[in-house]
């Protein structure tokens, strides 16, 4: 008969000892020293050559309350991609959703060539429950991009149609003044 010390106890055969737990803990405090470093090294880079006097008079320039409204306007959009890309992915929630439309962005920001969508892809390719993968998550955001650009053109098409595409007066710049040595014709 087998004694109970004789075989591997519960967390030795599944593998999840006191070890194994601190080689996470210190996996994940690595990642983090390392995001903290290269992230800081960005905002160096960034910000050496950031005017924070100009953008601080360029703001005091603006109007109030069409940066509030501007900036109103923007979460509700990214409320509205949220509940709209849950639509697509539906074994997401809402607020994973609204995180994913919002990493995309984030990333369209800081990276080259729009890769932020690939970044999406990824990441709610890891999020959702089932086997899909990254491939649907790229087809839903190429849907999500062919829409936008469907909507775009009803909205061009619809306030030309009502003759409001020109909003704001039209541009009619000055006669520039010419250098003495070209005529003017």
């Amino acid at each position: 008969m087998i004694g109970a010390g004789d075989g591997p106890s519960h967390e030795e055969a599944s593998g999840i000892g006191p070890d194994r737990n601190g080689r996470r803990r210190v996996k994940r405090l690595t990642q983090f020293a390392v995001s903290l470093v290269v992230g800081s090294l960005i905002l160096y880079a960034l910000l050496r050559h950031f005017d924070l006097g100009q953008a601080m008079a360029s703001v005091r320039q603006a109007q109030p309350r069409l940066l509030i409204l501007g900036v109103m306007l923007m979460v509700v959009s990214y409320l509205l991609r949220g509940a709209r890309w849950r639509i697509w992915e539906r074994s997401l929630s809402y607020w994973d959703s609204l995180r994913l439309i919002l990493i995309g962005f984030m990333g369209n920001s800081l990276l080259p060539a729009r890769l932020g969508e690939i970044l999406r892809a990824h990441c709610a390719a890891a999020k959702t429950s089932d086997d899909r993968g990254r491939t649907t998550a790229l087809a839903s955001i190429a849907a999500e991009r062919i829409l936008d650009g469907l909507i775009l053109r009803v909205g061009e098409v619809s306030s030309s149609a009502r003759g409001t595409a020109g909003c704001l007066p039209p541009h009619r710049p000055e006669r520039a003044e010419l250098p003495h040595s070209v005529p003017q014709t």
